[in-house]
């Protein structure tokens, strides 16, 4: 997320000036939503494989992973929403923002950590990104409106959160999960044209 961040100011302001740089910022946000619920249907799927990778003293904490997944895609979003009042002078919201997800988090840290130690850990950042990100999508489409393309939006992380749901809940084998994240990325290919997006050969 921190990569994809330093990458995007100085091209989201690059842009600001172009006549048509909301609708490059919405194009941006789309795919940015769509290969951040990649990322995490694949890890949530391939987590027996991911778990090699990481220390076997943190290991025990592999059911949260999810749930950070899914945060940090809330946080990718939100700094893709972020420009809207960099570009038109009103930082001062985000300022707002941060505080307000300071204070969700704070809250949620009493309330859920100690009936759910880790978990309700891993639920107030979780909260903590949510909350600020639909707050600077709200305020962003009155102030500075950039025709986002919401349903993909919302419906992409939800999608895979249920995939991960339903995969999770039925116990399902490695093939299966393969086999799931394969569908998502044809369904993907073929639903966003992705074939169109390519180069065409000379």
């Amino acid at each position: 997320i921190q990569t994809f961040r330093y990458a995007a100011d100085p091209f989201f302001f690059a842009k600001a000036k172009e006549q048509n740089a909301k609708q490059t910022y919405a194009q941006v946000m789309h795919w940015f939503v769509i290969v951040g619920s990649f990322v995490f249907l694949a890890t949530t799927m391939l987590i027996d494989i991911v778990q090699y990778f990481i220390g076997k003293d943190y290991r025990g904490g592999l059911d949260i992973v999810p749930i950070l997944l899914m945060a940090n895609l809330f946080l990718g979003i939100y700094y893709n929403l972020s420009f809207w009042y960099k570009l038109s002078n009103k930082t001062v919201y985000g300022a707002w923002f941060s505080i307000i997800g300071a204070v969700v988090s704070v809250v949620l840290i009493l309330l859920v950590v100690p009936r759910w130690g880790i978990y309700g850990a891993a639920v107030s950042v979780m909260g903590a990104y949510l909350v600020p990100m639909l707050l600077s999508l709200y305020y962003g489409r009155k102030y500075y409106p950039i025709p986002y393309r919401l349903a993909p939006m919302f419906l992409y992380p939800l999608g895979v959160a249920a995939l991960y749901a339903i995969v999770h809940g039925l116990d399902l084998s490695l093939i299966w999960r393969v086999l799931i994240l394969v569908g998502f990325m044809v369904w993907v290919f073929y639903a966003e044209n992705v074939k169109d997006l390519l180069p065409k050969r000379m």
